[in-house]
């Protein structure tokens, strides 16, 4: 009964003895399941991991404790605190290593209840923060190579005095963009509606209320790309390589 409880709950392992013949309530199930894990002997645990379990997402949690040399659940505490973590290490001295995550929760009650234990990051946190420096530092390269290309591009076009195809691309559009919004401010002035500019124009009325109410020509913002980002990246990077 111990066994049917464990795997399938109260309610169900209720469903499952009465099919089989033995008239159990779920209460009685549940009674057997905490029976068996108060007869059963844990054993001592030397590297203990801890992490969260939640009674319910984002409003209730406990904590999780697990010995990772038998990779197995030893214990859950109702409550998430310090205070509680450290009290069941008070009663386990045997505990020599502490896996845990970032938390300083954990690690306060880690402090308080094992001081002379040593706590360690879990993979997961360990894998998560090289993550994000090798992020961070790619995205600095990034922007320094951004820079040096832009220098260099600046440099060829002081020799040149040419524009690039995107560049003149850019040029002619903004050009286009600005007449359009120098004959938006026109008419506006003229005295016609916006809905009687939009007609005119050929563009929607939202755009002619946000062309009026601009205080200055509105600029178009260059949305970043990352594919774009990577080559400059690694043309910059091929650059500085080939140099003596």
């Amino acid at each position: 009964m111990g066994l049917v409880g464990y795997a399938l709950g109260g309610l169900a392992g209720e469903r499952l003895l009465n099919r089989l013949g033995i008239k159990r309530g779920d209460d009685t199930v549940l009674r057997h399941v905490k029976t068996r894990g108060r007869a059963a002997s844990q054993p001592k645990a030397r590297v203990l991991s801890v992490d969260d379990w939640t009674w319910r997402k984002k409003q209730r949690y406990g904590t999780m404790l697990m010995d990772l040399e038998r990779s197995q659940v030893i214990d859950l505490l109702a409550v998430r605190s310090a205070d509680s973590f450290a009290e069941w290490l008070g009663l386990h001295p045997e505990v020599e290593v502490i896996n845990r995550d970032r938390s300083s929760l954990h690690a306060n009650g880690g402090h308080q209840g094992a001081p002379s234990a040593v706590q360690i990051t879990d993979c997961f946190h360990l894998v998560s923060n090289l993550s994000e420096a090798v992020g961070r530092d790619i995205q600095q390269l990034q922007i320094d190579a951004r820079k040096q290309l832009a220098q260099s591009e600046t440099r060829e076009q002081g020799k040149t005095n040419k524009l690039t195809l995107v560049e003149a691309r850019r040029q002619r559009c903004r050009q286009a963009r600005y007449q359009r919004y120098m004959t938006v401010r026109k008419l506006h002035r003229q005295g016609h509606t916006q809905q009687e500019i939009a007609e005119r124009i050929g563009i929607r009325a939202g755009t002619v209320s946000r062309l009026l109410n601009a205080p200055t020509f509105p600029e178009r913002q260059i949305r970043s790309d990352r594919r774009r980002d990577q080559a400059l990246f690694f043309r910059a990077a091929g650059v500085a390589c080939s140099r003596p």
